[in-house]
C-alpha cells in the first residue's frame, strides 16, 4: 500500500513560483499545460471549467491542475484575484528546461512527449480542495509563499530546500484530503498497482486477467473500478502509456523504427506504425521528421 514514504521517491523541479494578481473578470484561455500547477487561492474566487463541467474556488481552496487536460477559469466575485502558484514535474527528466507555461491547447505533434505523467489522479486528487478550517489551509498558504521565495534564490542550497519544501506541501495536501489515519485508502492503493503492472507491460502486450489476479479481482470487477474511477477504459490507459514511451523513444533515443516496435512488445514494424498513426493522426516516421531530428535507422 502507498504510504507518505511514496512520497520521497519523488524527484521534484520546480519550473515557475510566483503570485499573481489578476482583475476581476479576467479570464485564462481554454489550456492544456504540460506539468502540474498547484494554485492557492488566496483572495479572490473562480470559476474553473474542466472534462465538461463546472468547480467554485473561493478564498483559502487550493486548485489542482494536471498535465494534458483542457482547462479555463475566470475571476469573479467582488475581489480581485491573487493567486500564488507553482509549476512543477515530480520526476525530473532531461527535457525538463524544454518544457513552458502554455495559454493554449496542445496541437503541435513534436510537443506531445513533453506532457508529464499525472500525479495528482495517481492519488485522486480533486481539482478543487476546499479545507475544513484555517488550521488546515493556512500551513499549505506558508509553505507556497515559503516556496516562492525560497525558490528565487540561486543555489545549490535553495533548490534542496525548495524540493523538500515541496515534499512537504504535497504531504499536507494529501493529509488534508484523506486525513492522517487514511493516507491513502484502499482503492488508491488499488488504482496505483494497477498503473505500476500497466507501466511494466508496455514492453510486451496488455494482460488485464493477470493484472487482476495478482490484486485479487476478477477481471471485469477491476476494469469497472478502474472506469469508474478515472472515467478511462484500462485498455485507453495502457494505450496512452504506451503511445507516451513510443514518443519518447522516437525524440529522444537513436533506435530505428523497427527497433522501438519491438521494445514496445509489436510483433510485426506495420502494427506498431498502424498504433502511432491511429493515436496521433501521423506515423512514427512522420511524428519525426516533424521534431527535425537528424535521420535515424529505420
Amino acid at each position: 500500500m502507498l504510504d507518505d514514504r511514496a512520497l520521497w521517491q519523488y524527484s521534484i523541479y520546480v519550473r515557475r513560483a510566483m503570485t499573481d494578481t489578476m482583475p476581476l473578470n479576467w479570464i485564462l484561455p481554454l489550456r492544456q499545460i504540460f506539468d502540474h500547477e498547484i494554485l492557492f487561492i488566496e483572495q479572490g474566487k473562480i470559476e474553473l471549467f474542466t472534462e465538461g463541467a463546472k468547480y467554485v474556488a473561493e478564498e483559502n481552496d487550493l486548485v489542482l491542475l494536471p498535465p494534458y487536460i483542457p482547462h479555463t477559469f475566470r475571476a469573479v466575485g467582488e475581489k480581485p484575484l491573487v493567486q500564488p502558484h507553482l509549476h512543477l514535474d515530480f520526476t525530473y527528466r532531461e527535457d525538463a528546461r524544454e518544457v513552458y507555461i502554455p495559454f493554449e491547447k496542445i496541437t503541435d505533434p513534436k510537443k506531445f512527449s513533453l506532457f508529464r505523467e499525472n500525479e495528482f489522479a495517481k492519488w485522486d486528487l480533486p481539482y478543487v480542495i476546499k479545507f475544513a478550517s484555517p488550521h488546515q489551509s493556512q500551513p499549505i498558504l506558508k509553505l507556497i509563499h515559503e516556496i516562492i521565495t525560497t525558490n528565487m534564490e540561486n543555489s545549490l542550497v535553495s533548490v534542496l530546500k525548495t524540493k523538500i519544501l515541496v515534499l512537504n506541501l504535497f504531504t499536507n495536501i494529501i493529509a488534508a484530503t484523506y486525513g492522517k489515519n487514511d493516507f491513502p485508502n484502499r482503492n488508491r492503493s488499488l488504482f496505483v498497482s494497477a498503473q505500476l503492472m500497466m507501466e511494466k507491460q508496455l514492453s510486451s502486450t496488455l494482460d488485464l486477467k493477470a493484472i487482476a489476479d495478482a490484486l485479487g479481482y476478477s477481471k471485469n470487477h477491476l476494469c469497472a473500478l478502474y472506469k469508474k474511477q478515472f472515467g478511462i477504459t484500462m485498455v485507453r490507459q495502457y494505450e496512452k502509456l504506451k503511445l507516451q514511451k513510443a514518443l519518447d523513444y522516437l525524440s529522444q533515443s537513436q533506435l530505428g523504427i523497427t527497433e522501438i516496435a519491438e521494445t514496445l512488445g509489436f510483433g510485426y514494424v506495420g502494427d506498431f506504425t498502424r498504433f502511432v498513426k491511429r493515436m496521433i493522426g501521423l506515423s512514427p516516421t512522420q511524428y519525426r521528421r516533424s521534431l527535425d531530428l537528424p535521420p535515424q535507422r529505420l
